[in-house]
């Protein structure tokens, strides 16, 4: 779906070695912290590589082995999109309130829902 950027989203500060980036079945470490965006949990992970970020709570399940081992569902990035009103984005899928859109430049990402407004097909 087209959606045009209704408010600037500039991306979160990430450590060294950018975004965390997780493939399915891969393990993760969760620090415990969890924090609500427009209603949906999220929640502070880290991956093998050190790389830590926010990760949406249907993304983590128990693992089979030790206890308090976790991994991840599916293929995930916490990488977003910085934006600015007037642009335009194609969204390729929404999840927690957020949509994982693709920018006219080659870039994607992560951007919140509220931060974009839908074309109507023909506008």
């Amino acid at each position: 779906m087209l959606y045009r950027v209704v408010v600037a989203h500039l991306p979160e500060e990430t450590g060294p070695g950018g975004p965390l980036r997780l493939r399915a079945g891969e393990r993760l470490t969760l620090s415990g912290e969890v924090e609500e965006r427009q209603g949906y949990a999220w929640l502070r992970a880290e991956d093998g590589e050190g790389r830590a970020g926010w990760v949406p709570s249907d993304l983590v399940e128990a693992s089979a082995g030790a206890r308090g081992s976790f991994e991840a569902r599916r293929d995930f990035s916490a990488a977003e999109l910085a934006c600015e009103p007037a642009e335009q984005v194609v969204a390729l899928f929404a999840s927690h309130g957020r949509a994982w859109c693709a920018h006219p430049d080659g870039r994607a990402g992560w951007v919140p829902l509220g931060k974009l407004a839908p074309i109507a097909a023909g506008a």
